[in-house]
């Protein structure tokens, strides 16, 4: 909701910061079994664990990407290179052939 201050501006009013196991438990919209089973999952649950597990995961993705990533970065860099000679050799035929092609007006 919103409020007004003693100089007359409307503010927000913000709810009591509440976990997500909170609110719906709060809220009382679950059943005697799914509030307990909830209770359950809160319990067992280990947030440093959790954090570990998760950061653990992520390594393992990074770890097992690196290889394809730098293949890939390799194969650009390549490609980028023959691109980069192609251009100069155009730009050098064009060079060539216009010198070659424009004539002599000296006789």
């Amino acid at each position: 909701g919103w409020r007004t201050t003693n100089a007359g501006r409307n503010t927000r009013v913000y709810d009591e910061p509440l976990t997500p196991h909170r609110r719906p438990v709060d809220a009382g919209i679950l059943s005697d079994e799914q509030s307990h089973d909830l209770q359950v999952i809160y319990e067992r649950t280990n947030p440093a664990e959790l954090t570990r597990t998760i950061n653990r995961i992520q390594h393992a993705l990074i770890d097992s990407a690196k290889d394809k990533t730098l293949a890939l970065r390799e194969r650009a860099s390549r490609a980028g290179f023959a691109s980069r000679l192609r251009e100069q050799a155009s730009r050098a035929k064009y060079v060539t052939h216009a010198i070659t092609v424009t004539p002599s007006t000296s006789t």
